[in-house]
């Protein structure tokens, strides 16, 4: 990366805190990891694609809303963005949890068996890169409130 492109993310990084920060490049490993498995899947023609965007597509929703299970505020002691669970957050865990134990008999009403565990990875793909995108401008409207950084700055939101 160039000095000038580290110079531009540098603010935002430095008041995010170090958890968060790992948290979301976990999740984005695990999009990698889910996306690839998704492409080899549609391309040896085990997956019809229509199925795997569907699949993307209600986990990506799915994923903007459990982004909210991690309520975004600003450390005045550490001068960073940190993530808390609260108690809404703590039910919509919990029903995740729930709903992932029960995830291949509520899918299974629809989607075929055979197209199950294709369609579950785009799910879970989908819901990572939701959680991922939603807990990015979040970050960047605390940082942006607080004036850490300035509305005008140049893709601000990378983390």
């Amino acid at each position: 990366m160039s000095s000038e492109a580290t110079s531009v993310f540098q603010p935002v990084r430095q008041h995010v805190d170090h958890r968060l920060r790992v948290r979301l490049r976990v999740f984005l490993i695990i999009w990698v990891i889910l996306a690839w498995a998704v492409a080899v899947e549609v391309l040896q023609q085990n997956l019809d694609i229509g199925l795997a965007f569907v699949g993307f597509l209600v986990g990506f929703l799915a994923g903007l809303f459990l982004s909210r299970m991690y309520r975004l505020d600003w450390s005045e002691g550490t001068t960073k963005v940190v993530s808390q669970l609260d108690l809404a957050g703590r039910i919509i865990l919990a029903a995740y949890v729930l709903f992932m134990v029960g995830r291949n008999w509520i899918f299974g009403y629809w989607v075929q068996a055979s197209d199950l565990m294709g369609f579950i990875l785009c799910f879970t793909a989908g819901t990572m890169i939701g959680r991922v995108g939603a807990t990015r401008r979040g970050i960047r409207l605390v940082l942006y409130a607080v004036g850490a950084i300035k509305s005008d700055e140049p893709d601000s939101s990378r983390t």
